[in-house]
C-alpha cells in the first residue's frame, strides 16, 4: 500500500473533553512515500478515554516529515490558545508496539521519534525496535517525554 499523506493514523481523539476508546489496532506490512506522517497517534489535552494494544510493524517509510510522532496534546495550529500552557490529563495511551520501521526522513527538520505524552497522564507499556530511519542534515534530536513502565529503547537517546 503506498499512501501519499499519512499511514493509518490513530486520533484526533478526545477533543473538547470527549470520551473515546480505541484498542486493539494492527498495522502491518505498509508503505509510505513522501508523506507528513508515518506512525502516528494523536490525542487532544483534556479528552477522557483510553487506546491501548496498538502494534505498528514493518512500514516502509520514504521522505516523512514525522516518522515517529506520538502525543497526548495535540493541536490544530488554528486553536493554539486552547493548548497553551494547557498539559491537563488526557486520554490514556498504552501498550504500543513500535518495530521494524524503516526508510528516510524529509528535509522538514523533525524528529524521527516524537513520544510527547502529558504529565498527568503519561504513557505507559511502550516498546520500540529496529527503527532505522536515515537522517538528513536537518533532523531534530528524538524526544520521548513523561513515559512509564516502558521498555528501554535507544531511540531515546538519540
Amino acid at each position: 500500500m503506498t499512501v501519499l499523506l499519512s499511514t493509518v493514523v490513530v486520533g484526533s481523539l478526545g477533543k473538547g473533553g470527549k470520551s473515546e476508546t480505541v484498542k486493539t489496532v494492527r498495522i502491518l506490512n505498509s508503505s509510505c512515500t513522501n508523506c507528513q506522517n508515518g506512525v502516528r497517534i494523536k490525542t487532544w489535552p483534556g479528552g477522557k478515554g483510553s487506546v491501548s494494544d496498538v502494534k505498528y510493524s514493518n512500514i516502509k517509510l520514504n521522505n516523512v516529515d514525522n516518522p515517529i510522532i506520538i502525543t497526548t496534546h495535540y493541536c490544530d495550529k488554528n486553536q493554539q490558545s486552547y493548548c497553551n500552557g494547557n498539559d491537563a490529563s488526557s486520554l490514556s495511551i498504552s501498550d504500543v508496539s513500535i518495530s521494524g520501521i524503516t526508510g528516510s526522513v524529509s528535509s522538514a527538520g523533525n524528529p524521527i521519534v516524537s513520544i510527547d505524552c502529558s504529565t498527568k497522564t503519561p504513557c505507559t507499556g511502550f516498546s520500540v525496535s529496529g527503527v532505522n530511519i536515515s537522517k538528513s542534515s536537518k533532523t531534530k534530536k528524538n524526544v520521548c517525554k513523561n513515559l512509564q513502565n516502558s521498555s528501554k529503547f535507544s531511540v531515546c537517546s538519540q
